[in-house]
């Protein structure tokens, strides 16, 4: 009898292993702009995080007529993705995505992580910094940051000057949630600026989970194999990745760095919101008055 009651422990203690063994790290990943080439990535995160022990969750995204970038709907698609325990993936608009919708469910049991990949501080500055890029020996169009934003509206009129940036919902996230802030130091396209203010903003307000992966790249491409190492580090410290999982574990300190040196960054930014919560309101006004006039024109 002792060995049949013996034979049933060991057997249902090889169950809850098989069932433990089999939980999988569910991703929410939020594309960016380009979120056709987004699926693709997907594959790399599974090789990255082992495909047996991850589970990818694509979070369609919109068509360009209805981007906001990152301000609203694409939230609202993301919240209605989560069903589970899992981690956040945003890249570039993606992770304006991830953190506006962070901020108003950092209390969400089921977020376990957030995870940004070349995303912007302040949509206002990536737009400007986005079209230079694009004018590569060409002069700098000046104060760029201020006007460019309501040319963009042509394409995305769903966008606002004025509405929720990325570093206006960092101020409000205060939880112990891991957060991963990854950037290539020359990006060509989206300046360091962003990454430095994002993290600074973070760290101030209290975050000590909050991780800065960076490199002296150009492409975030090229970070990618640098990065799965410490990916898999900072979820095994987290308990999110099974120690099972393949990994090979990295010294976190150095990308902790201490916050106070990127101040200059995170003023530059904020400076950017400030001009803009004066100059919407004037924008709306004069563009009523012309609108105003042409009507009394033509009618």
């Amino acid at each position: 009898m002792k060995k049949y009651l013996v034979s049933i422990l060991l057997f249902s203690c090889s169950l809850f292993g098989m069932e433990k063994d089999s939980k999988k790290l569910t991703v929410y990943a939020a594309p960016g702009c380009r979120g056709d080439r987004f699926r693709e990535f997907t594959s790399y995160l599974k090789k990255t995080l082992d495909s047996d022990k991850t589970d990818i969750i694509f979070v369609e995204s919109f068509p360009l007529f209805l981007k906001d970038l990152g301000q609203f709907w694409s939230g609202r698609r993301l919240s209605s993705d989560i069903s589970k325990e899992g981690i956040i993936y945003g890249v570039c608009n993606g992770g304006a995505t991830a953190l506006n919708f962070f901020a108003d469910h950092q209390d969400d049991a089921r977020i376990k992580g957030v995870f940004l990949e070349g995303a912007f501080a302040s949509a206002n500055l990536a737009i400007k910094d986005v079209s230079e890029s694009f004018l590569v020996g060409l002069p700098k169009l000046p104060l760029s940051a201020y006007w460019m934003p309501y040319i963009v509206k042509l394409w995305h009129p769903f966008y606002r000057p004025i509405g929720r940036q990325p570093i206006k919902s960092v101020s409000r996230i205060s939880t112990e949630c891991p957060i991963v802030i990854m950037h290539a130091m020359r990006d060509c396209i989206l300046p360091d600026v962003h990454a430095k203010a994002l993290y600074y903003a973070l760290k101030k307000n209290g975050n000590k989970n909050v991780y800065f992966v960076h490199d002296d790249s150009s492409r975030h491409l090229y970070l990618r194999p640098y990065k799965d190492r410490v990916m898999s580090t900072i979820l095994q410290k987290h308990g999110l990745l099974t120690a099972s999982a393949k990994s090979e574990e990295v010294d976190l300190t150095s990308f902790q760095p201490p916050f106070e040196q990127f101040e200059d960054a995170f003023k530059q930014v904020r400076r950017v919101e400030q001009v803009h919560t004066f100059l919407y309101p004037a924008v709306l006004y004069g563009s009523f008055c012309v609108l105003r006039k042409l009507f009394r024109k033509f009618m």
